[in-house]
């Protein structure tokens, strides 16, 4: 398949086509179908697993958002098979949680497995989404070269959402993705060249919030 982007249609979510980049969209999928970050606790991943460092700290950084910024609705992107936003929707069930992935297969098993939660097949370097109090995005901009960050952090500016949480390695020199397959990734630091987004409103030791009006865009 080419890396044109094409527009696919979630009938069960929506009514206005959603743009999805073909080859990223294969690119994950395959690294869901062989199970290449792992399937014991969470196929996302071992930062994924329940009680994991990584875990722990999304946790943290989502409470944060809640308690100290007032957020209320959540759009997490990607979500994965949700065991990674589960933890923070056990401390505030009430939040407006959405799950994107662009992973069909994964959304249609999110699906099966949490019909009290709302999930749709999304693209975020390639659409808009709407608006929320928070945009959540664990361990995905490690796996993307530095354009396909850039047209995130355009898109969430132009959602209009209020906050942005990314997985962030303060401190790393950033380098351009070698390869673009499989699950390949390098460590990301927004803070510095060429990103540059220097307004960090909150953080810990894996995670950086934003105002989505400061980003680049």
């Amino acid at each position: 398949m080419s890396d044109d982007i094409e527009n696919q249609q979630d009938p069960e979510n929506s009514d206005v086509a959603k743009p999805i980049n073909g080859d990223l969209e294969n690119r994950f999928t395959e690294v869901f179908l062989k199970k290449l970050w792992g399937a014991e606790g969470s196929v996302s991943g071992p930062g994924s697993h329940r009680g994991s460092p990584m875990w722990v700290k999304g946790v943290d950084a989502i409470d944060a958002a809640v308690t100290k910024f007032g957020v209320r609705s959540i759009a997490d992107c990607p979500c994965g098979d949700f065991v990674s936003a589960s933890g923070a929707l056990e401390l505030h069930p009430t939040l407006d949680y959405v799950g994107y992935d662009i992973v069909a297969d994964l959304i249609e098993q999110n699906r099966k497995n949490h019909p009290d939660r709302r999930f749709e097949h999304f693209d975020i370097v390639s659409s808009v989404p709407p608006a929320y109090d928070l945009i959540f995005c664990k361990e995905l901009l490690i796996h993307l070269t530095n354009d396909q960050i850039f047209s995130i952090l355009a898109n969430v500016k132009k959602s209009g959402s209020k906050y942005f949480i990314a997985s962030n390695s303060f401190g790393v020199e950033n380098t351009e993705l070698e390869h673009a397959v499989d699950g390949q990734a390098r460590a990301v630091d927004l803070t510095k060249e060429p990103y540059n987004m220097k307004n960090v409103c909150w953080n810990n030791s894996f995670f950086a919030m934003w105002r989505c009006e400061d980003l680049p865009g």
